[in-house]
């Protein structure tokens, strides 16, 4: 005997609809019913120390894309999944910005930035018989000081014979290095000692000493420019990264990457 839905219980007429509604669907409604994610944005503009809007600066979020700003200055990053991205904005003339931006599910993060102008020198560059690095060919000066061997130094050949997920892994296998939660890089050594040393009041309410050696992973530039600590190196995607350097201590920092916190270690990484 044929029962109609109305002889049926309420849960089973339920389900019966809705198998017949998606019967009805064709695939691609289907598909877009169950896919649909909700995607985040990041936008800004790009202004000058005088608030002009500056057009053509490469923003980029490193290990995504990259887009140049119109002539308002205007950028936009549309259709990223939830997470923490590492942005840069250059311009021949202009230091480079870069910041860390974190957005959740369906978010419009702004982001202004504000581009100095610099002033570019021509380095006095020595031939020598015996050397081949030049302010040319070396603008960063990483062949340089990899050629007093006081720190430790990875090649963009090294790094990709790693092949690294995280950032953090290229880290690993360094002895007297670990990687704190959160990407944290650290230094591990015996630092008790030298900040008693270098600070005999040290853990007594001394200022100096808790504003100078608190460390909270070492010190990382990215593409020169000093990072905020603590600094997740995993926010740069190995796959953007040209070579690393690291220092253990002040001993070994060239000065042009010393800050108060060189006792904690000095990281330098620079992208592609």
């Amino acid at each position: 005997m044929r029962r109609s839905l109305r002889d049926l219980p309420l849960g089973v007429v339920t389900a019966t609809l809705a198998v017949a509604a998606l019967a009805s669907l064709s695939p691609r409604d289907v598909i877009a019913q169950t896919s649909t994610v909700a995607s985040a944005e990041i936008h800004g503009r790009v202004v000058g120390t005088n608030g002009v809007a500056i057009d053509r600066v490469t923003v980029s979020l490193l290990g995504v894309s990259d887009v140049e700003t119109d002539s308002s200055g205007i950028f936009r990053f549309t259709s990223l999944s939830p997470g923490t991205y590492f942005l840069r904005a250059t311009r021949i003339g202009n230091s480079p910005v870069l910041k860390n931006i974190t957005v959740a599910a369906d978010e419009r993060v702004r982001v202004d930035i504000t581009l100095n102008p610099i002033v570019h020198q021509l380095t006095a560059v020595v031939v020598r018989a015996d050397s081949t690095v030049t302010a040319v060919n070396d603008p960063t000066g990483f062949e340089r000081r990899r050629r007093t061997e006081q720190g430790v130094f990875m090649t963009e050949e090294q790094i990709e014979r790693r092949r690294a997920i995280d950032t953090e892994q290229l880290f690993l296998t360094l002895p007297n290095v670990r990687v704190d939660t959160g990407g944290i890089v650290l230094i591990a050594r015996g630092d008790i000692s030298l900040r008693r040393t270098l600070f005999p009041n040290y853990g007594q309410g001394d200022p100096a000493s808790a504003q100078f050696l608190d460390c909270v992973g070492v010190q990382v530039f990215v593409d020169g420019a000093m990072m905020p600590q603590p600094f997740n190196v995993n926010t740069i995607p190995p796959k953007t990264i040209k070579a690393i350097e690291l220092y253990r201590g002040p001993a070994t920092t060239p000065l042009e990457l010393r800050t108060p916190k060189t006792v904690c270690g000095t990281l330098a990484i620079w992208t592609k």
